[in-house]
């Protein structure tokens, strides 16, 4: 649900910055401050998948990332600083920076080890569709809607992720036996 609205998100984010700005220098920061949390947090967020239970982390991440969605929207509504817009889409990536290792991490829980290779491929056959059709969805959403409609909807697949991860039932913790 999220990698949707994250591509859709990046094509909004990129359109408003530029039709806000006019300054291809405005675009290239946004950029570089949407992804940058990815590359320098993504060991951190390894650590941090393997070392808390990973529904929790999926779960957090999402929920973080509605409430910097819904502040952005709530920014690019008023017309506020696109030096703000930056910034949360800086915190929101670095919200995001454990995601991945911890759904991959989940991924062999959820299916099974016999079912682990479809499951992985099909994993990432979603983030490729999210790749194709999050940036269309956007710009219609751009075309036929305010831009802060955007980043309420990328809001949106946070919080339909976040409820979707919520039916996951917590592994049960190890008991260590008694001497």
């Amino acid at each position: 649900a999220s990698q949707l609205g994250d591509w859709l998100y990046n094509a909004v984010l990129l359109g408003y910055v530029y039709e806000a700005t006019g300054s291809a220098a405005w675009v290239g920061a946004a950029t570089i401050c949407r992804l940058l949390p990815f590359v320098l947090l993504g060991p951190v967020g390894g650590v941090i998948a393997d070392r808390y239970d990973r529904r929790t982390v999926l779960l957090a991440g999402d929920l973080l990332r509605c409430l910097l969605m819904l502040g952005l929207a709530a920014i690019v509504a008023g017309d506020g600083p696109v030096v703000l817009v930056i910034g949360l889409t800086a915190l929101a990536s670095a919200a995001g920076s454990a995601e991945r290792p911890a759904a991959l991490a989940l991924l062999p829980r959820l299916v099974g080890e016999s079912r682990f290779g479809p499951a992985n491929a099909l994993l990432h056959t979603v983030q490729d569709l999210g790749v194709v059709f999050g940036p269309a969805i956007g710009a219609v959403l751009l075309v036929v809607a305010p831009d802060y409609v955007a980043f309420v909807v990328n809001a949106g697949t946070f919080a339909l992720s976040a409820a979707l991860i919520s039916t996951l039932r917590r592994r049960p913790k190890a008991v260590a036996p008694h001497a």
